[in-house]
């Protein structure tokens, strides 16, 4: 991404997360956002969407900070 951000002069490019099965996109990165984030993210749910981190193994759900499988949970919209 930072190479597309310096090569192609997209300083304001951003991540889009999303599942075929969920809508084309469920989280994305802002404008405003560091450079740092945008590049290791893929952002904040969209209005109405609710997601959790899962533990693979056990399906657990995860505190804040932690690694594990990104998990939608519903839309509300």
């Amino acid at each position: 991404m930072r190479q597309v951000m310096d090569r192609m002069h997209c300083s304001e490019i951003t991540i889009v997360y999303g599942l075929t099965e969920a809508s084309p996109g469920i989280t994305q990165t802002r404008t405003d956002d560091p450079v740092h984030v945008r590049v290791s993210t893929v952002g904040k749910p969209f209005d109405g969407v609710e997601v959790k981190i899962i533990d693979a193994e056990t399906g657990a759900t995860l505190p804040p900070g932690r690694h594990g499988e990104f998990a939608r949970v519903a839309t509300t919209r």
